[in-house]
């Protein structure tokens, strides 16, 4: 009905335009929480920036001893008789404090209020906001995104693997579409859609789980890496969490292995099988 009231009435389009509608789900789900978190955090972050009580409680000296905060006009005093250590040391405390506090219990919205070196931070410009809170809402979007991907790729792939499986309705004729029989193999609009419909499956079954795969290998590394390993462990465990499902260290990848195990076999049922329902029986069994 609503293709046809947009003035879609060939069957033939409307079914290629319903395959590809799928798309639209997870880019609008993406598109929808990415517009909400920024909102969120933005305004989290500039509001309680502007309150003198959050100031107060967010500066560097609350994580003085107390001898060090008897006066506030004294603070950058003391902060130069600290210790290089010392200072990175509280440096570090406030940024785990920090990463505690999560709107939705997902998104960063405080800055530090101290440098790497632990010396305290001037105003911040606009600019000098904007750039952290940014880098901080796509590393905690991350995991949103991979949720998303995890959850629709199988509706997905298999809208995707419908426009491009086409076998013989019987020896000697020629191909048609497995899930639309009126559309021939040969016509002019399958050919024109086959390119974008086969490289959509690359990208989504194959691209993305392969960056996902260096990419969890690639946390699993710094992890083990220098006095930060603790400090990537917790981001790497954060951002990935969901594909490691509890697999011990070794089988980190398995989730996505089966990803591609999934599509391997659909690719091969919609290529090679046909409408044959021993062969898919077969098959899925194998799959299994």
């Amino acid at each position: 009905v609503m293709l046809s009231s947009m003035g879609i009435r060939d069957h033939k389009v409307s079914f290629f335009a319903t395959r590809y509608s799928g798309l639209s789900l997870p880019l609008g789900s993406i598109l929808f929480i990415t517009v909400i978190a920024s909102l969120t955090v933005f305004w989290l972050a500039f509001t309680e920036h502007s309150s003198p009580q959050k100031r107060e409680s967010d500066n560097s000296t609350s994580f003085l001893p107390p001898i060090n905060r008897a006066k506030e006009d004294d603070v950058e005093e003391k902060d130069i008789h600290l210790q290089a250590w010392q200072r990175r040391m509280l440096h570090a405390q406030e940024v785990r404090r920090l990463d505690r506090v999560r709107v939705f219990l997902l998104f960063r919205y405080r800055l530090p209020t101290t440098d790497t070196d632990g010396f305290p931070l001037r105003q911040r410009t606009f600019i000098q906001k904007i750039r952290p809170l940014c880098a901080h809402l796509v590393e905690d979007l991350v995991p949103v995104y991979i949720i998303i991907y995890f959850f629709m790729f199988e509706g997905i792939i298999e809208g995707l693997i419908e426009l491009i499986g086409c076998t013989p309705l019987s020896p000697g004729l020629e191909s048609r579409l497995n899930e639309a029989p009126s559309v021939d193999c040969n016509s002019e609009l399958f050919l024109k859609s086959f390119p974008f419909a086969f490289c959509a499956v690359i990208f989504i079954g194959v691209l993305i789980p392969l960056f996902l795969a260096t990419r969890v290998m690639a946390g699993v590394r710094r992890s083990r890496e220098g006095d930060h390993g603790r400090t990537e462990r917790s981001k790497f465990r954060r951002r990935y969490g969901f594909l490691l499902q509890g697999y011990r260290e070794g089988f980190y990848c398995w989730e996505i292995v089966l990803m591609l195990r999934k599509l391997t076999f659909q690719l091969a049922a919609a290529m090679t099988l046909g409408m044959d329902p021993d062969l898919r029986l077969i098959w899925v069994g194998g799959w299994v």
